[in-house]
């Protein structure tokens, strides 16, 4: 079952105030009217619960998320946090998206281990301007192949004031 929540992240605070500013030689106290606005970031996250189903050990399952700044003028950046099992795609230090603009991720379930898993991926918008988490949910229910990998290894003997160098290749099965 693939679940789907979306959420937009968005404020909006008006501001009015009013200044006096003394105006010592003259002695005037003119009165100006301030006004503004205050706007957190305009991120919509398009999936904020994801269920991979299950998979075998070693395999991969696949979901796109996609990251939309709906702000019309401001840039904004967040970082993701990279939970165990799952892998993110591409995985960089901090994401930049400049206004109206969508950045498409691929989350990815890859167990190591039989069982059930379950994962946050913590959005974190601006410095922690704001905060969103990405849940996941996979289950590994039987073992896929084990993979060969091969490891060469270089080593400097010395023996008696004669160096020789060694390369040693080893298969062994990755658990």
């Amino acid at each position: 079952g693939y679940k789907n929540r979306q959420r937009n992240l968005a404020f909006q605070k008006n501001f009015r105030s009013i200044a006096q500013i003394e105006a010592v030689e003259s002695q005037h106290t003119p009165e100006i009217s301030l006004s503004g606005s205050g706007v957190t970031p305009l991120l919509h996250i398009s999936d904020l619960f994801l269920d991979f189903e299950g998979c075998m050990t070693g395999e991969k399952r696949d979901c796109a998320v996609t990251f939309t700044n709906r702000s019309e003028n401001l840039p904004l950046s967040f970082t993701l946090s990279k939970p165990a099992q799952f892998r993110l795609s591409p995985k960089l230090p901090k994401y930049k998206l400049p206004p109206m603009q969508s950045l498409q991720l691929l989350l990815s379930y890859m167990p190591n281990n039989l069982g059930s898993h379950q994962g946050i991926v913590e959005v974190v918008i601006e410095g922690g301007l704001e905060r969103a988490q990405i849940h996941l949910k996979g289950k590994a229910e039987s073992e896929g192949k084990k993979r060969v990998t091969s490891m060469f290894v270089d080593f400097v003997c010395c023996f008696c004031n004669f160096y020789a160098v060694f390369s040693i290749l080893s298969l062994f099965a990755c658990e």
